[in-house]
């Protein structure tokens, strides 16, 4: 966030023998309940838990009442984890995702936490597909947020997300909230590391510390309009809600 990263005190437990993963996020927050796989291939990421969501679950339940009677779609849901938070936080969910089966498993794991048909929406949206700007935008008439995690791990996947984002910010003059890790990649021909995606993300976002440190300095830790990134050739992404924005 444009405040420090919150503390992560969220207690992951093993999958058990029929695939459940719990996840406590905190003492006062009752556990989430999912299906998911300790491992996956490249198409299957979704059906994993990774730490940029257990990251990002800490951010929303620190900052609970940014997100009650809001309405939010995710990007990417994978196992649904961030979306049964938001419903569990009192938000209105449109969870989103490019695999079918992915968001059949999202879909079951909000019908095991006890999440409400009308609450939430499962949608269909590829980030390749030329379409997808407008499949995201006519989604709802209006929307409070726009969050994802754990997306910036393919070079072409990553333009097109950020062209999406982009659009959907301007498009509905939202706030968005990313988190993930910096993944590099080693290159055995040079025995080096790059971090191409990264390096796309950077193309799009702000990541000038005058931005993302403007809230911590003024001591807010609400998300405000009032400080835009005026770099050169950047989107207007708006600045003080995360360090990537």
């Amino acid at each position: 966030s444009g405040m420090d990263a919150p503390v992560v005190s969220s207690d992951v437990l093993p999958l058990s023998e029929d695939g459940i993963q719990t996840i406590r996020l905190s003492p006062d927050h009752r556990p989430i309940l999912l299906r998911s796989k300790a491992k996956s291939d490249i198409r299957h990421v979704g059906e994993q838990v990774w730490r940029g969501s257990i990251l990002m679950s800490s951010y929303m339940i620190e900052h609970s009442e940014d997100f009650e009677e809001k309405t939010l779609i995710e990007i990417g849901c994978g196992t649904g984890l961030l979306s049964i938070l938001a419903c569990q936080l009192g938000a209105h969910v449109i969870a989103t995702d490019y695999l079918e089966e992915v968001l059949d498993l999202a879909r079951a794991n909000a019908e095991r936490n006890g999440i409400p048909e009308n609450q939430i929406r499962f949608q269909k949206l590829d980030l390749l597909d030329e379409e997808a700007i407008d499949t995201l935008c006519s989604s709802s008439p209006s929307v409070d947020w726009v969050i994802a995690s754990d997306m910036i791990y393919d070079e072409l996947l990553t333009e097109s997300f950020c062209y999406v984002m982009a659009s959907s910010l301007r498009h509905f003059d939202c706030y968005c909230l990313l988190s993930g890790e910096h993944r590099f990649n080693f290159l055995a021909s040079s025995l080096s590391t790059v971090d191409y995606e990264f390096g796309v993300l950077k193309q799009f976002v702000c990541f000038e510390e005058a931005c993302w440190n403007a809230y911590s300095r003024e001591g807010s830790a609400r998300p405000s309009s009032r400080r835009r990134c005026d770099t050169p050739g950047k989107l207007d992404w708006r600045c003080g809600i995360n360090r990537t924005l």
